[in-house]
């Protein structure tokens, strides 16, 4: 990749590891940016940016997956290098927290991923880079930020059909929608594993991180059942769904998700499921968890450091994203 390099990436405290990634790859013979981030005695953060920013395009790389204090220093973060003449200010934010919440599905309830789109917007970004939002809708929730929504999915298939290359030619994989809401996401992958079968798993949801799996639609029977979603959280759907689909005669649960939260017990269960192997990328970083992935013999971690330096080259570059990132 060539890269215009009048341009500079920084780093927040969310992710640092996959920003870490992202200049290694990417061609820059820079290191990341110098930026102090630290807190006052209150708790309250403090973000300078201690390189000249004067008629430069910015990169500011940060997730938003718990604390909020990973968004507040965002905020911090993109407003800094504006009121620091940044000639363009570009978030990367490889996972978009509160995205689940894009509509009401009860009276009283707070729409938070168009709240954040929101203040988002009034600080005047040029563009927000995002991975597999929960809802492609959310896209529409920004008015004057441009919007590059990227995908995991090339990275995460290429993983896929290099280890189970003879079980897709063969006809061997379903693919297996873990709700109704996610069917277009299954077929796509469907599609792109030679036209494999599709099946989905009937719900019910009790509450907020609370589901229960009833029923497999579609023929699952002999095959390996392949999971797609978008985030793996508490993980309580995805092994009631891999129960189901072993109960219908699957003779194998693969599991497959962009983002790997594991929030609560979810090792405990996923240790304890009847799921083979599970993939998520490396989007979500948490020094508390990231240890038990590791020793987790049933979790693997795509890297999708290289898809996101492409898109800060060519955006830098002001070359199309649509040519060089999706499938």
């Amino acid at each position: 990749m060539e890269a215009d390099m009048d341009f500079k990436i920084f780093s927040g405290g969310a992710n640092h590891p996959l920003a870490e990634k992202i200049v290694q790859v990417s061609d820059i013979e820079e290191d990341l940016g110098h930026i102090k981030l630290t807190n006052f005695a209150d708790g309250e953060q403090y973000v300078r940016f201690e390189e000249n920013l004067r008629n430069q395009t910015v990169f500011v790389i940060q997730s938003t997956n718990q604390p909020d204090s990973n968004l507040i220093q965002l905020f911090l973060m993109l407003k800094a290098a504006l009121g620091a003449s940044a000639l363009r200010v570009i978030a990367v934010v490889p996972y978009y927290g509160y995205a689940r919440q894009e509509r009401k599905s009860a009276g009283r309830e707070a729409i938070s991923a168009s709240l954040w789109a929101q203040f988002i917007d009034e600080l005047g970004i040029e563009r927000v880079v995002f991975m597999d939002l929960h809802a492609n809708a959310i896209e529409g929730f920004f008015r004057n930020t441009k919007v590059d929504h990227l995908y995991a999915r090339p990275v995460l298939i290429k993983v896929i059909k290099g280890l189970f290359e003879n079980e897709i030619n063969n006809n061997e994989i379903v693919v297996v929608s873990p709700d109704a809401g996610g069917v277009n996401r299954a077929r796509a992958w469907a599609q792109r594993l030679n036209g494999s079968d599709l099946a989905i798993i009937d719900k019910r949801r009790e509450g907020p991180n609370r589901t229960r799996a009833y029923n497999v639609v579609g023929e699952v029977e002999g095959k390996i059942a392949l999971v797609v979603d978008d985030m793996f959280d508490t993980c309580g759907t995805v092994v009631a769904g891999a129960e189901a689909l072993i109960n219908k005669g699957a003779k194998r649960v693969l599991a497959v998700a962009t983002h790997g939260l594991f929030s609560d017990d979810a090792f405990e269960k996923i240790n304890n499921s009847l799921i083979d192997r599970i993939f998520v990328t490396d989007t979500v970083y948490n020094p508390t968890t990231s240890q038990k992935i590791e020793s987790a013999d049933k979790i693997e971690v795509v890297s999708v450091s290289e898809h996101f330096a492409r898109a800060i080259v060519r955006i830098s570059n002001n070359q199309s994203l649509s040519a060089a990132l999706f499938d």
